[in-house]
């Protein structure tokens, strides 16, 4: 069964095409039997744009709930979410080439912005600056400012390091900033350290 609704986007994926509409809904078809193979749900709108590799996964899509979301074809599964863009997302890409494990993808949004995403755990300067300040945490998760309060896991620190890739009114750490500053801790971005 095809598409019930508008589509917006089309790409190659491998041996597949992919397409999205306007329901939110992604789809793999096999071109040589013209069927749908797959079916991919996640996004709560219309999806804007497709990349894959040329292997056929992962798969990358943005769309107007703006967000990206990292697709493996074969498991018919999201791997990684991406949201940051304030505005619907109108063109995504996967940087080829890219080593590591991970994945570097690119995205356009209406929001005036171009983000690079970078889906690996580790990124590969961990290690760096791990023998150059051994006391120096990498910290994952939500940044939620509750985290430098009593008891939470960020209490004890002393120093911030912002990304060079997020902007400072970033809706993703600006709550925390602004808790960090009023706390008197030092916020800096983090290519602070090598100047």
């Amino acid at each position: 069964q095809g598409h019930t609704a508008s589509i917006y986007s089309l790409c190659a994926a491998g041996q597949h095409f992919v397409s999205g509409s306007s329901n939110a809904l992604i789809r793999v078809w096999d071109p040589q039997s013209a069927t749908c193979l797959a079916t991919l749900a996640g996004h709560s709108a219309r999806v804007w744009s497709l990349a894959a590799t040329a292997t056929g996964t992962p798969v990358v899509s943005g769309s107007e709930d703006r967000t990206l979301r990292l697709w493996d074809v074969q498991a018919n599964a999201t791997t990684c979410t991406m949201a940051g863009h304030t505005q619907p997302v109108y063109g995504v890409d996967i940087c080829r080439g890219h080593a590591g494990g991970g994945q570097r993808v690119a995205s356009a949004s209406e929001d005036r912005s171009v983000r690079v995403w970078d889906s690996r755990e580790a990124p590969p300067q961990a290690n760096a600056l791990a023998l150059a300040v051994p006391e120096a945490r990498l910290m994952g998760g939500v940044l939620d400012p509750q985290r430098l309060e009593g008891t939470g896991d960020l209490a004890d620190v002393r120093l911030l390091l912002k990304s060079p890739g997020l902007a400072p009114g970033d809706e993703r750490i600006a709550p925390l900033l602004a808790a960090a500053r009023a706390r008197g801790l030092a916020v800096q971005g983090e290519l602070d350290l090598f100047a």
